[in-house]
């Protein structure tokens, strides 16, 4: 190459001056696009964080772009996108730690296919500046987002709505109380931010199931079962038969004497898993606490984030005294560096007032308002927290702060409630402590390791307050038993040992 244009330039000098200045010109060019593609691009990874894309906020775990293996300078993501907010990441891990490619404006326009521009932000934007893209539809939509590095673009490509193969989902076997009726199978109920995963909380006694589309008639339609007989609950694969199956191939899952009690089942229908998982109620729900906000010594900072202390003697309870200053914050129950990592303990209401001692557990970066405790600067100062995660109460105290025991109606439990039996293992009588937190009608009922009610001990409405009724087993035989209280909305489940 490089004799070749001696030899140009050797002819045009010789007589040839305006040609001369073309091929300078040609020369400049080609060796300014060769350059583009000689250097390196400046990242090797793109990520969609936000509501809109798969992964939500997550900043350990995002939505990846895909790098053009043609060009480097490109990247594409291809797929869903919920109605929501997104930005770029070029990193994971802490939210500061990296470059953010941002919207040139909040929310700039999108047609059905539209480009932008962006603008690059190194760490955490102030909230002004911390300008998002907004996938502004009703439904789930298919999109193509492409980001080229070399002319600082971002372009959306709206495919269509999101097409879900089912609607419904129901649960079917004697495994459930419902047992084999296709006519009135139990439903799972259907996210509403993610509609391809359906998911069901409840009992199973001893028994098999597997998972209709449809009610009617059994070969109506098609069907959700493991690919093999009584695989281990742990194995996440299904397939999907359509109609009623050949001899030797109704596969179904089995819920064994020894793993009877309350499960929670997850269909994922895009990744084609199912989670089966066992809810122990008796272990605590959180084993570690944390609190986040500008009102804690942490701030924002996951990084810094302030730690609860736990009781060696209670592992339901957690403790923590300091300072608060003017600001807001949640409870965080996860020790990952991940604001969408797990669950947060949040008020029942934003700036619920400190008197008031119950809470609520919500998913981290979940379809919800994300309330928060709200520190005044009347309020500032030191406070004492105290969490019991067994009967989901926080108690505030501190010296500007009025707490729950000052209110008048605290004698009368704040949350439905089923205590564990004293004694346990019992023989033959035991007694179970519950609390109702507002009039209902109250079940207890006893259940034998196959699923077989075997005692009723509880059945009527109560008044709010704790009550105490009493189990005797003298004519049952000795094993595990599952006893159950429901009121309302709420259910727990409980263990107990009978040895005679």
């Amino acid at each position: 190459m490089k004799n070749r244009y001696n030899n140009v330039t050797n002819v045009i000098k010789s007589g040839f001056p305006g040609a001369f200045a073309a091929v300078l010109i040609f020369a400049g060019i080609l060796g300014t696009a060769q350059n583009v593609q000689a250097e390196e691009a400046p990242y090797d990874s793109l990520f969609l964080v936000g509501d809109a894309p798969p992964n939500g906020w997550s900043i350990s775990d995002p939505t990846p772009m895909q790098q053009s293996a043609e060009n480097p300078w490109i990247f594409v993501y291809e797929g869903m996108l919920n109605p929501g907010e997104l930005k770029i990441s070029t990193f994971t891990g802490d939210w500061c730690d990296g470059d953010w490619l941002l919207a040139p404006s909040q929310h700039p326009e999108l047609q059905d296919v539209d480009q932008t521009g962006y603008t690059v932000y190194e760490g955490c934007a102030p909230e002004e500046e911390d300008f998002k893209w907004l996938i502004d539809r009703d439904e789930i939509s298919e999109y193509v987002v492409t980001v080229n590095l070399q002319e600082e673009t971002v372009s959306f490509e709206y495919l269509g709505p999101q097409e879900v193969d089912y609607d419904e989902l129901f649960l079917v076997g004697n495994a459930l109380a419902t047992g084999w009726s296709i006519e009135d199978p139990t439903p799972m109920e259907q996210s509403s931010t993610y509609p391809w995963i359906f998911s069901y909380e409840g009992f199973f006694s001893f028994g098999e199931f597997k998972i209709s589309t449809f009610t009617g008639d059994w070969c109506d339609g098609d069907w959700i079962r493991p690919p093999s007989m009584h695989p281990p609950l742990s194995d996440a694969d299904f397939i999907i038969t359509s109609g009623c199956p050949a001899d030797g191939e109704d596969y179904t899952w089995e819920i064994t004497t020894d793993d009877v009690g309350d499960y929670r089942i997850t269909v994922d229908l895009m990744e084609e898993t199912i989670t089966i998982a066992e809810i122990d109620a008796d272990a605590p729900p959180f084993d570690e606490l944390y609190l986040v906000g500008d009102a804690t010594p942490g701030g924002w900072s996951l990084d810094e984030q302030t730690p609860m202390q736990r009781d060696p003697d209670n592992p339901f309870l957690f403790t923590w005294s300091g300072d608060l200053v003017a600001g807001e914050f949640k409870i965080k129950g996860y020790a990952e560096n991940d604001f969408c990592g797990g669950d947060w303990i949040h008020p029942i209401e934003n700036g619920q007032a400190f008197s008031q001692d119950d809470y609520q557990v919500l998913e981290g970066c979940g379809p919800h308002d994300d309330p928060k405790w709200v520190v005044t600067e009347e309020l500032a100062g030191q406070f004492d927290i105290t969490v019991d995660t067994e009967l989901e109460t926080i108690v505030f105290s501190g010296e500007n702060v009025s707490t729950a025991a000052d209110d008048t109606d605290t004698d009368l439990p704040s949350v439905f409630r089923l205590e564990k039996n004293y004694p346990n293992p019992f023989n033959p009588a035991t007694s179970i402590r519950y609390q109702v937190s507002e009039r209902s009608d109250v079940t207890i009922r006893v259940y034998d390791i196959t699923g077989r009610q075997v005692a009723t001990l509880v059945n009527g409405v109560h008044e709010s307050g704790t009550h105490t009724v009493v189990f005797d087993a003298a004519n049952l035989a000795s094993g595990l038993y599952i006893y159950r209280m429901q009121a309302g909305n709420f259910s727990q489940t409980h263990k107990m040992m009978l040895v005679k």
